[in-house]
């Protein structure tokens, strides 16, 4: 499933005025010849979207998902649903898509407590020096990712098969389609 959102916002309701602050930053990021595309709850479904749908396909078609983490968001069950799934997409965090973000003293859901978390908590410099870096690092990832789908050379021939190398231990990659060519040249 191709990626319909670069960047995925859980929070609590009672965190908005944050989320709001995170997602204006973030679209600010210039991928290319575009600024991601950011899911935020509210601002992200239409009237008349089933929200449930809506929130599961953003979920399975982000490439980055933000948890932000405070006393209200780590009892929020709707929350902990989301960052469930996300660890379900990202096994352990190991692809590096999952970034807790601390905006209110908390302990972090054990789950999340093994990722580096960008901390928010600080005062208002502190706080922008954070939130520059998390989106230093969103774009560099997000560009990463992008430059990873573009440079690969799509494979065009299902029967792939490597060769044993010749005698300089080059390793030859062939088909089946070359191979027959290449008998029927030899026998004509």
């Amino acid at each position: 499933m191709e990626p319909e959102y670069d960047i995925f916002i859980s929070h609590n309701t009672r965190d908005d005025t944050i989320a709001r602050k995170v997602q204006q930053r973030l679209a600010r990021i210039i991928l290319g010849n575009r600024k991601p595309k950011i899911f935020l709850d509210d601002s992200s479904i239409d009237f008349g979207e089933n929200f449930v749908l809506k929130v599961e396909q953003a979920l399975a078609t982000s490439r980055i998902f933000l948890v932000l983490l405070s006393p209200n968001s780590v009892t929020a069950p709707w929350v902990r649903l989301e960052y469930s799934v996300m660890l379900t997409l990202d096994k352990a965090g190991s692809g590096g898509r999952i970034i807790p973000i601390l905006i209110g003293d908390c302990d972090p859901p054990p789950l999340l407590s093994v990722l580096k978390w960008c901390d928010l908590r600080g005062e208002q410099r502190y706080y922008e020096k954070q939130l520059a870096r998390l989106a230093e690092r969103i774009q560099a990832s997000l560009k990463a990712d992008h430059e990873r789908k573009t440079t690969r050379a799509p494979v065009t021939l299902l029967e792939q098969v490597i060769v044993p190398p010749p005698g300089n231990g080059a390793v030859r990659v062939s088909s089946a389609r070359t191979d027959e060519r290449e008998r029927e040249r030899r026998h004509s």
